[in-house]
């Protein structure tokens, strides 16, 4: 099964309030810090990584900040993962069980199959629940 680190939780954490902005707004770190409380420094090496990786794009200056590269529908959040941890790695199960194994491996599959979606997916789930929110 893969196994997401700190890292890769606050990266696609990051990109999601990118996601929420896109296309208009750029967001400066001590905003996305805000929104997400990932400690700042962290925040700085994760959106290096994700410039370098081509996932957001930075424009310097006063009013400058962070935005997504390309639309949240063309990142898939699995691209993003292997990016910053490389290669997701099935735990390799050996067992003389062939129902045993096959249970594991399909388990194994239909994880990575949740990751192999766009980053949209998250704001579509974010619009539904602010629409289903009532005062």
């Amino acid at each position: 099964m893969p196994i997401i680190s700190t890292k890769g939780n606050y990266a696609i954490g990051a990109l999601f309030e990118l996601a929420k902005n896109y296309p208009d707004n750029l967001l400066q770190i001590k905003q996305i810090n805000a929104l997400t409380n990932i400690p700042k420094n962290y925040l700085e090496q994760i959106l290096y990584q994700l410039k370098n990786s081509g996932f957001v794009h930075s424009v310097r200056g006063a009013n400058g900040g962070y935005k997504l590269s390309k639309s949240p529908k063309e990142i898939l959040i699995s691209d993003v993962l292997v990016a910053l941890e490389g290669n997701f790695h099935k735990v390799s199960v050996s067992s003389e069980n062939t129902i045993l194994e096959q249970f594991w491996n399909g388990s194994s599959n239909e994880v990575l199959s949740i990751f192999n979606q766009p980053l949209n997916i998250l704001i579509e789930k974010w619009q539904q629940e602010v629409n289903n929110y009532t005062i």
